[in-house]
């Protein structure tokens, strides 16, 4: 548990200071952002391992913070927006947060924690949750035109399929779709930045070259 907390903490300052790399004041509004999102998750991560020996993993507010810990990390709905936000960073600091650090913590805890929480009663509500989020974000990349959010809009829709695979009980499925995800996810911001680098800096997903 300590080992978890140390390096739970260390993966939200780190992040931080990656979004904050430009130094602009647009900049440290997304760092902003992105810090008091986690902060949701990290609360409720202290929470749930201190009276982990002393409440019963159906109780609704247990189900609560287990719920906020895992979607603050990984982007579920409703906490999508810091992750646009993020996008505010250099294309190779985006590629490390969305390919296997920040939003892969939501995956690795419910792996590794899943004996915290009794999923036969609120398998239901994570499922309906996870759904809506690859629903809005699948919908909302239609609408935007900034390349690097579109691409961080298909990051929440992959990790919501990861948790959705692993509350299901397929963890093979689940840990192959990460890692399969993270490694393309950070060869496609290499690729959009090589394409932002030829349009003159323009993320506009409808002015490249």
């Amino acid at each position: 548990y300590l080992f978890t907390l140390i390096l739970w903490e260390y993966l939200g300052v780190v992040s931080f200071f990656l979004i904050l790399f430009y130094g602009s004041f647009l900049s440290l509004r997304s760092s902003i952002v992105t810090l008091v999102s986690s902060r949701f998750g990290d609360v409720c991560l202290f929470v749930l391992i201190g009276l982990s020996y002393y409440i019963d993993s159906g109780w609704f507010p247990w189900l609560v913070c287990f719920f906020l810990v895992v979607f603050s990390k990984s982007a579920g709905y409703p906490f999508i927006s810091w992750l646009l936000e993020a996008m505010r960073a250099p294309t190779p600091v985006s590629s490390l947060v969305h390919s296997s650090t920040l939003v892969a913590a939501g995956v690795w805890f419910v792996m590794r924690y899943d004996y915290l929480l009794h999923f036969g009663s609120s398998v239901v509500i994570f499922s309906i949750m996870l759904l809506l989020t690859v629903f809005i974000t699948g919908v909302s990349s239609f609408f935007f035109f900034d390349l690097k959010n579109i691409v961080a809009l298909s990051t929440c829709n992959n990790i919501s399929w990861c948790v959705l695979y692993l509350i299901f009980g397929d963890v093979m499925l689940s840990l192959f779709q990460l890692v399969s995800h993270g490694v393309s996810k950070c060869v496609l911001f290499m690729l959009v930045g090589d394409v932002m680098s030829g349009s003159g800096g323009s993320q506009a997903s409808n002015c490249v070259y």
